[in-house]
C-alpha cells in the first residue's frame, strides 16, 4: 500500500491503471466546508466593519466649510430650496452680497424673501 501511494503522489504510475478510487484514497481539497465558511465569516464581518465605520465618516469627509467671503452674487441651486433659500437671506443680511439669484426655482422661495425683508426688483429679475 505504501508503494502504491508514493507512486500515486509522484504520479509515475504509467499506464499501470492504479488510480486514487481503485487504491481507495481520497481526494482532498485545500478548502474544506469548515475553511470556506470561516473565510467567509471573516470577510462578511470586515465589510461590515467597513461599512459601518464608513457611512459614519463619510459625512466628514464630503462637507468642506469655508469662511464667507463677501461676492457679486449669492447663488442658490435647487434642492431642498427652502432650507437653502434661508440660508441665502441670512447670507445675504450679514451683508456678504447684494443680489441672490436663484436658479431654476419658480419662485418657490419668493415669499421667505418677503418676510425676511429682502427686495425683490419688479419685472423679469424675479
Amino acid at each position: 500500500m505504501q508503494i502504491l501511494d508514493s507512486r500515486l503522489h509522484r504520479n509515475d504510475n504509467k499506464g499501470m491503471g492504479i488510480t486514487r478510487e481503485k487504491v481507495g484514497m481520497k481526494q482532498y481539497s485545500i478548502f474544506t466546508s469548515k475553511k470556506i465558511t470561516t473565510i467567509l465569516v471573516i470577510l462578511f464581518a470586515f465589510f461590515i466593519f467597513v461599512s459601518v465605520f464608513l457611512m459614519t465618516n463619510l459625512g466628514h469627509w464630503l462637507i468642506a466649510e469655508d469662511d464667507l467671503q463677501a461676492s457679486n452674487m449669492i447663488v442658490v441651486l435647487t434642492g431642498s430650496v427652502t432650507d437653502r433659500i434661508l440660508q441665502a437671506v441670512d447670507i445675504y443680511n450679514a451683508r456678504y452680497s447684494y443680489r441672490i439669484v436663484l436658479v431654476n426655482s419658480h419662485r418657490v422661495g419668493y415669499d421667505i424673501f418677503v418676510e425676511r425683508g429682502v427686495e425683490i426688483p419688479s419685472g423679469d429679475a424675479q
